[in-house]
């Protein structure tokens, strides 16, 4: 298991029990055990199609994604083209990749 299920004052949870390593910029980076996360914040008018529920397709790329925001690792355009490359190579369909990349491009920008 890599994520255990909390609920934290902030919204937070998810904390990672695991280090969660990736590739980013042609740099490696290590999202460390204990990060806490919110997974993927989809606005309530979009769970019909994109659910907010945690997804083992969606999780780690949503948990890498709060990451390189909070840090702001690269741009927010990296960051956001990561998240839905992550999601196409889970295998998440493409349309839904498209849209949610959408999303973050017009709404992310609040928490960048």
């Amino acid at each position: 298991m890599i994520v255990d299920i909390r609920n934290s004052p902030d919204g937070k949870v998810i904390a990672t029990i695991d280090e969660i390593w990736f590739t980013y910029l042609g740099e490696r980076y290590c999202v460390p055990a204990g990060y806490l996360s919110d997974g993927a914040s989809v606005p309530r008018l979009l769970w019909r199609l994109l659910s907010p529920c945690i997804d083992p397709v969606t999780l780690v790329p949503s948990i890498v994604h709060d990451y390189l925001y909070e840090w702001r690792l690269g741009t927010r355009y990296d960051a956001d083209l990561f998240y839905a490359t992550a999601l196409d190579q889970n295998g998440y369909p493409l349309w839904k990749c498209l849209l949610t990349y959408i999303g973050l491009r017009l709404f992310g920008g609040s928490h960048w």
